[in-house]
C-alpha cells in the first residue's frame, strides 16, 4: 500500500498548481503548516497560493505574518486575488481542520474535486483524500514528519514556523507530546529552528497577563474537579487569550478539566476547554465545536455566558 507521504507527493506532482489554506481564525499550527506545505510545493516545482480570508488576526498571527513577510516572502491573498490561477486540475490542500465549512474559503472547497485534508483532530470514518492523525500534537508535527522521513534539509525559517505550530498546539509540550514529537522537535532544532522566535509569537503582554490573573481569581468549581471561568458579559476577548487562560487552569492541583467562556464579538461566545484525561471534544461537539480529546473549543451564537456554563455542567453530570 502506498504510504500517506507518497500519496500527498503524488497528488501535488499530478496537479497544475496548489491552493493552500488553514481553518478560519488562523492559529500558529494552521499558519505554520500552510507555510511548510508551500515549501514542499516549491521543492516539487509547483506554483502555490496561500489563501487567507480572515479580516482580523490574533496577536500571535500578526507577529508571525511579519516574520514570514521579512524572512520567507511567500504571497498570501484571498481566493479572489488568485481566482484566475485556479483550473480544474488545481489541487486544494486544507490544513488543521477536517471541516471544509471551517476552512478559510468554503467556496473554493465546493468548487474543487481535487482536495487533500491534513489534520490532527478527532475524526470518524476516514475518507479518500483525508490524512488524519489524532495521536500527534499538531498538523505542524505531521508536516515536519514528512520532511524528516525524506531527510529534507529545510530552511531555518520553515523549521521555525513548524516549531511554533508544535509549541502552541502542545501547550509548550504539555499536551499530546510523545517521544516522536520530541524527535521531530530535535530534527527542527538540527535544521536551525529559532526557538526564541517560535516562542515569541505567543508571548503575553503585561496587560493581557493582568486580565488573565483577574479572571483566574474568579474561577468556580463543579464537583471539585471541573473549573469554570465566566468572563465579563459586556467585554470582548481574543480567542487566543481565552485559550491561554484555559491552559493555565490545568497547572493547578486537582483540576481535571477547565472551561473558559467569553465573548469574542458582540454576537459570538467562545467556549475553550482543556483537560487532563476527560474527552472535552465530545462535550463541545454538542455545542457545534470540537477538537482533541483534551483540547477543544466551540463558538456559539448565544446571549448568556451563564446559560452555557449550566448546559456544560449538565453534560458533565
Amino acid at each position: 500500500m502506498m504510504k500517506k507521504d507518497e500519496k500527498i507527493f503524488k497528488k501535488i506532482k499530478k496537479s497544475l498548481n496548489v491552493f493552500i489554506m488553514g481553518h478560519k481564525n488562523l492559529d500558529l499550527d494552521a499558519l505554520g503548516s500552510s507555510i511548510a506545505i508551500g515549501y514542499l510545493c516549491k521543492r516539487l516545482k509547483k506554483d502555490f497560493y496561500i489563501i487567507i480570508e480572515d479580516n482580523k488576526h490574533e496577536e500571535s498571527i500578526k507577529k508571525a505574518l511579519k516574520y514570514i513577510e521579512k524572512n520567507i516572502n511567500y504571497k498570501f491573498g484571498t481566493f479572489k486575488d488568485f481566482e484566475k490561477k485556479y483550473k480544474e486540475n488545481s489541487l486544494v490542500i486544507i490544513l488543521d481542520t477536517y471541516s471544509e465549512k471551517q476552512s478559510q474559503c468554503p467556496k473554493l472547497c465546493l468548487k474543487s474535486n481535487n482536495k487533500i485534508i491534513i489534520d490532527h483532530h478527532l475524526f470518524g470514518k476516514p475518507l479518500e483524500g483525508f490524512f488524519i492523525n489524532s495521536k500527534v500534537s499538531s498538523t505542524c508535527e505531521m508536516i515536519a514528519t514528512i520532511f524528516y522521513n525524506k531527510h529534507y534539509r529545510i530552511p531555518k525559517e520553515i523549521a521555525t514556523m513548524l516549531l511554533a505550530g508544535i509549541i502552541i498546539d502542545s501547550n509548550g509540550y504539555c499536551n499530546k507530546t510523545t517521544a516522536k514529537t520530541m524527535e521531530i522537535v530535535t530534527y527542527l532544532f538540527k535544521r536551525n529552528a529559532d526557538n526564541n522566535m517560535a516562542h515569541s509569537f505567543n508571548r503575553t503582554k503585561i496587560a493581557e497577563y493582568k486580565t488573565m490573573q483577574n479572571l483566574i481569581f474568579k474561577t468556580s468549581f463543579f464537583k471539585k474537579k471541573y473549573a469554570f471561568i465566566i468572563c465579563e458579559e459586556n467585554k470582548i476577548y481574543e480567542r487566543e487569550l481565552l485559550a491561554k487562560i484555559c491552559n493555565s487552569l490545568l497547572n493547578f492541583e486537582n483540576i481535571e478539566a477547565g472551561f473558559v467562556i467569553g465573548k469574542i464579538d458582540k454576537e459570538t461566545i467562545n467556549i475553550c476547554a482543556r483537560s487532563i484525561n476527560i474527552d472535552v471534544a465530545s462535550i463541545l461537539k454538542k455545542f457545534g465545536g470540537g477538537g482533541h480529546y483534551n483540547n477543544a473549543a466551540a463558538q456559539i451564537k448565544e446571549s448568556s455566558l451563564l446559560n452555557l456554563k449550566n448546559k456544560i455542567k449538565e453534560e458533565l453530570k
